[in-house]
């Protein structure tokens, strides 16, 4: 099915607007900074408005939050977010509904947990959310009861798991998922049973387990274990690994040394597959780094001082092979995933714990990305107008000019060429008609919107959403 899916989209596609030729990814090493001490987390985001990607990072031990600003000449001044607080984890969004992003952190040295809001100007307001998380680790941000405002999942090692309610002016209301001293390493926020509205997925390093929490829509949650028995797992990943149609997952165990990806054999049943040796792996990530149409997986191993990626071959039983990006890269830890140049394919962030470094791995597969619509056509034309904002956050614009009555369909694509919205299918008039992209219900990452009408050229565009 995913080879029958992946065919028709990339049909629709050359049709429209030439693709480049899938090729192997390989990848440029840059140094985003040697002066992040205890480097951890690593995340892409637009922080200025500016319509490319920056670099949020955090100093674990170090109390500092900053965000590295990508220019023209290849450098990445620092800009501060704040200089005493010992972030673990942070995540990314507009959590204000403001336009611009702000920062969601927390601690496990404080115990606490805040967001930072970021000001006109560029600064950043400190809010305190809680103090009494201990050894908080993970937050991860999304719309958890549907009411339209954003709220907030966060793993803790001592003080569970819970979410936290927005009451639309950012006052947040705590609920318990699961008590205890869990040693929640991560937490993540997916749509697992497709049900349009945010589930939530976990890990416990003391417990050997994966956990899924499935919602109503409401921010009530079922619970079970997907995992057990897996020897200190750290962290997870999803993706439909091996082209079934279900979700399966990726993890690393840390003192376990170990990568897996667990096939889902239908009803939440997980076999798993070992990678192999890995030694003190630390996250796992994944995306079609090569643009073949299946999931790759990225890897970071803190003992081994390694960054890798893994290669899937598409198999009904994929096989990954194994492509080294960095073997003495000093307790490598942290990564993150994005277009960092907007070329249409993925780059990776990676820091080090020891080396106070973040190393940016530029994806240089050739021809990458979908030639763009700029909207310049001969007078009377179907004309499909810039996405506007792109990179856009929560919301986009699309706008389109119909040079006659006609069937009109907007649909898009996400990058495995699988349909995740039609924006209109139907009979327009003639004129200039505005659809609105809504992306409550979809991931981080890239999609390609395709638009066609009858009588003429369908048309293609890249468009990069950042939560």
């Amino acid at each position: 099915m995913k080879q029958f899916v992946a065919l028709m989209f990339a049909c629709a596609i050359l049709a429209a607007a030439p693709l480049r030729t899938f090729a192997e990814s390989t990848f440029e090493t840059h140094t985003v900074t040697e002066n992040m001490d205890n480097a951890c987390a690593v995340k892409f985001a637009d922080m200025d408005g500016d319509g490319d990607m920056d670099l949020v990072s955090t100093g674990w031990s170090a109390s500092r939050v900053a965000w590295f600003e990508q220019t023209e000449n290849g450098d990445w001044p620092s800009h501060p977010i704040s200089w005493s607080f010992y972030a673990r984890d942070i995540d990314i969004a507009d959590l204000d509904g403001d336009g611009d992003m702000d920062v969601v952190g927390a601690s496990f040295n404080q115990n606490a947990f805040r967001w930072f809001e970021q000001q006109e100007d560029g600064s950043f307001t400190n809010h305190l959310i809680s103090d009494e998380m201990t050894q908080a680790h993970t937050p991860a941000v999304a719309d958890l009861d549907g009411d339209g405002d954003l709220d907030i999942a966060l793993s803790t090692f001592a003080a569970g798991y819970l979410w936290w309610e927005n009451d639309g002016d950012q006052n947040f209301t705590s609920h318990t998922l699961l008590e205890g001293a869990v040693s929640g390493t991560m937490m993540d926020v997916l749509d697992w049973d497709d049900d349009g509205d945010k589930d939530l997925i976990g890990v416990s390093e003391d417990g050997d387990a994966v956990y899924l929490w499935t919602n109503d829509g409401s921010g009530s949650f079922g619970f079970m274990s997907l995992v057990e028995g897996y020897n200190a797992a750290h962290w997870v990943a999803v993706a439909d690994l091996d082209g079934d149609g279900d979700k399966d997952i990726a993890t690393v165990a840390w003192s376990g040394s170990n990568l897996s990806w667990w096939e889902n054999e239908g009803s939440n049943v997980m076999t798993q597959h070992s990678l192999g040796y890995f030694f003190g792996a630390a996250t796992v990530h994944v995306a079609d780094f090569d643009w073949d149409g299946d999931v790759d997986l990225v890897a970071t191993a803190d003992g081994g001082d390694e960054v890798s990626w893994w290669e899937n071959d598409g198999g009904e039983t994929p096989e990954f092979t194994r492509q080294i990006l960095s073997e003495n890269f000093n307790h490598a830890f942290g990564l993150g995933i994005g277009d960092i140049d907007n070329d249409g394919d993925f780059d990776i962030a990676a820091t080090s714990s020891s080396e106070a470094t973040i190393l940016l791995y530029e994806n240089l597969l050739p021809q990458a990305g979908v030639k763009q619509e700029t909207g310049s056509m001969l007078p009377g034309g179907f004309v499909l107008s810039p996405v506007s904002p792109n990179p856009f956050n929560a919301q986009a614009t699309v706008t389109v000019e119909l040079p006659a009555r006609g069937d009109l369909t907007l649909t898009l694509f996400d990058i495995l060429g699988r349909e995740v919205a039609e924006l209109t299918d139907g009979i327009h008039s003639p004129g200039t008609h505005h659809f609105s992209l809504n992306a409550n219900d979809l991931s981080t990452g890239v999609y390609f919107l395709h638009a066609s009408f009858e009588g003429g050229e369908a048309k293609v565009q890249r468009v990069v959403l950042v939560k």
